[in-house]
């Protein structure tokens, strides 16, 4: 009879966004520049986890691309709370067109690593309101993922460099531009489970970002981080290696690497922010002589051992003979940061 030894383990990403508004004059000087931190709503985290954004398959490349998200202003006054769907008062569009949908020329930028402490990924997108667009005393500010109605993945209070809630003066004699800034980052510390009883014996087991700072992993926004729900099976991102000595945030483990035979990924539930995922290496793969050492998972479609997200050891390593199968069961959650 074959035996089955199952691993489970829990990891995340945080996830943040910023806003930068300018009111641009007709000589295309800026007039006025505002910088600050936004919230990401509870619905927000369901797109990135659920990947739907009004009801449409997207990844986070296009949750944050104008043409597929829109900005829109209001003036309300009402602190952001993570339950919030709408502006409190949206000025009102004549058409569709009060809604930013487009950069309106400008380029969006990234994805872009920055080193930090803490480091982080982001991508910058342009949202563009034309001299007769948004007009008013402008108090709040939103990105939404319809042109009317629709999801709302973030919302903010305009304020000033101080941090204090401020109103934003548009007239026809001003364009506004509005800069969302997504950003993804990997967590810094490891996560150390000790102990843990795994079909009778005790197993200490540390899990760790891998390749912090290369794009195919934590950069790539329309694959490694797109909610999880566009993995192909065929690619199965777990991979077995013998070692269990942990590469560096920014590497990987070395040596040779068995891709684990199937992988599995649960549906999403709204209001969970996490997603379980199964990794599974049947009885003939895997069978090393030492044991598997470490195992490089996380959510990329790509099937190279240097794309992958996390990397986990196993102390000591799993005794894996033809007569025994391993499962890795994970749970990948997102917070806000």
């Amino acid at each position: 009879m074959k035996r089955e030894q199952v691993v489970e383990l829990e990891v995340g990403m945080g996830v943040a966004g910023y806003i930068t508004m300018e009111l641009i004059r007709r000589d295309g000087s800026i007039k006025q520049r505002l910088t600050f931190k936004n919230l990401i709503t509870n619905v927000g985290l369901d797109q990135i986890m659920g990947r739907t954004v009004a009801g449409q398959s997207q990844d986070i490349a296009t949750l944050t691309q104008a043409g597929i998200m829109s900005a829109a202003v209001g003036t309300g006054s009402t602190a952001p709370a993570n339950t919030d769907t709408t502006l409190v008062a949206e000025i009102a569009p004549a058409d569709a067109t009060n809604r930013a949908t487009s950069n309106g020329g400008y380029s969006n930028t990234g994805p872009t690593y920055v080193s930090g402490p803490p480091d982080y990924w982001y991508r910058r997108t342009s949202f563009l309101f034309d001299f007769t667009e948004g007009n008013g005393n402008l108090t709040e500010v939103a990105i939404f993922g319809a042109t009317s109605g629709g999801d709302m993945f973030m919302r903010q209070l305009i304020k000033d460099s101080g941090g204090t809630p401020t109103t934003l003066v548009k007239t026809s004699a001003e364009q506004l531009r509005v800069i969302y800034e997504f950003r993804v980052y990997p967590p810094t510390a490891d996560t150390v489970q000790t102990a843990v009883a795994i079909s009778g014996t005790n197993y200490d087991i540390t899990t760790r970002v891998a390749n912090a700072n290369v794009a195919a992993a934590w950069g790539n926004f329309s694959g490694s981080l797109n909610g999880f729900m566009a993995w192909s099976p065929a690619n199965r991102p777990g991979r077995a290696i013998e070692t269990a000595t942990l590469g560096a945030r920014t590497a990987y483990p070395a040596g040779t690497t068995t891709q684990c035979a199937t992988m599995t990924s649960s549906a999403y539930t709204n209001g969970t922010y996490y997603r379980d995922v199964r990794y599974e290496w049947g009885a003939t793969i895997a069978n090393y002589a030492g044991g598997i050492g470490s195992i490089t998972h996380g959510p990329n479609n790509g099937s190279a051992i240097g794309e992958q997200m996390f990397q986990t050891s196993f102390v000591s390593a799993f005794a894996k003979d033809a007569t025994k199968r391993l499962r890795l069961d994970v749970r990948y959650t997102v917070t806000r940061v």
